[in-house]
């Protein structure tokens, strides 16, 4: 099993960008973890969206 991390603060989730190279990992690896950064941090000014928020985003932009 091949297992690829993409790690990145994800805020917003693009999906011209970010979307393209989860599509593309995924068409690559057995196994895809994400790892979302600054998710202690929510609500600073360099991080102004809650873990929540972001979930969701990717449930919506992957379909899963």
């Amino acid at each position: 099993m091949v297992r690829a991390l993409f790690v990145g603060r994800f805020q917003p989730l693009h999906r011209g960008g970010h979307e393209e190279v989860i599509k593309w990992l995924l068409g690559r690896h057995d196994e895809l973890v994400i790892a979302i950064g600054s998710a202690n941090e929510s609500f600073t000014p360099r991080n102004h969206s809650p873990l929540v928020r972001e979930l969701r985003c990717f449930t919506q932009c992957l379909g899963s």
